[in-house]
């Protein structure tokens, strides 16, 4: 597949030159930079940001990141305890798979540099300072201060913005997929229009689209924001 973005400036079409890129994710938040990072070891990514990468719902995630990391804590009481707090509207397989996985996850953010607060026991052993909150029945929530999301999306776009094979383009709304007719199914995206405030274009072969509650590419989101 090979996708082109058009890039309008002062919404006047230009010229496209040309960028070139195995990869193109719509979308700078947490989602988008940890794939970006995940994928540039095996090809080029080139990642769009409809702002300034500060200014993402990422960036504003105050309370922290829930995993299982309390001896007393476990899995299983993570999925009850989020499965009555989303009383009958969380698919359990998916609660299962995340729960399981959370501690995985929580710890390649802190391989990238992520730094949760942390505290001394009395033994004086350092650990991670673990808090509760909602419908959690345990301490099992990592936090960076009370700015986690700050301190996540800071320390991955620091990664991404020195990584080789990652290209980050701020100010780019992608606002059209195209397709091309050329014996592929027109059920495959083959480029995409964008609005932003220099002219250039690029070519990915692959489109994830990790826009969050922000980019309101579904109807009900956990992010509203009114205009």
């Amino acid at each position: 597949m090979n996708f082109t973005l058009f890039l309008h400036t002062s919404y006047v079409m230009q010229t496209p030159s040309e960028h070139i890129s195995d990869i193109l994710i719509v979308g700078s938040g947490a989602a988008g930079l940890s794939l970006a990072l995940r994928l540039a070891q095996h090809c080029k990514v080139t990642v769009l940001s409809k702002g300034p990468l500060s200014e993402g719902a990422t960036f504003y995630a105050q309370g922290g990141i829930a995993a299982v990391y309390d001896e007393t804590d476990s899995i299983v009481s993570h999925v009850n305890d989020t499965l009555i707090a989303g009383a009958g509207l969380c698919d359990k397989e998916a609660v299962e798979f995340i729960t399981s996985n959370a501690r995985h996850y929580v710890q390649w953010l802190i391989d990238q540099g992520v730094l949760f607060d942390t505290e001394v026991n009395p033994q004086g052993e350092e650990h991670y300072h673990l808090t509760r909150k909602g419908g959690h029945s345990h301490r099992r929530i990592l936090h960076a201060a009370d700015a986690t999301g700050k301190e996540v999306e800071t320390t991955l776009v620091g990664k991404a913005s020195t990584h080789p094979n990652i290209c980050v383009m701020e100010r780019r709304n992608a606002v059209d997929l195209n397709h091309l007719e050329q014996n592929r199914p027109t059920r495959y995206p083959q480029g995409s229009r964008c609005l932003c405030l220099e002219p250039r274009s690029g070519t990915g072969g692959n489109l994830p689209c990790q826009n969050g509650g922000t980019g309101h590419w579904r109807r009900s989101q956990s992010v509203s924001i009114h205009h």
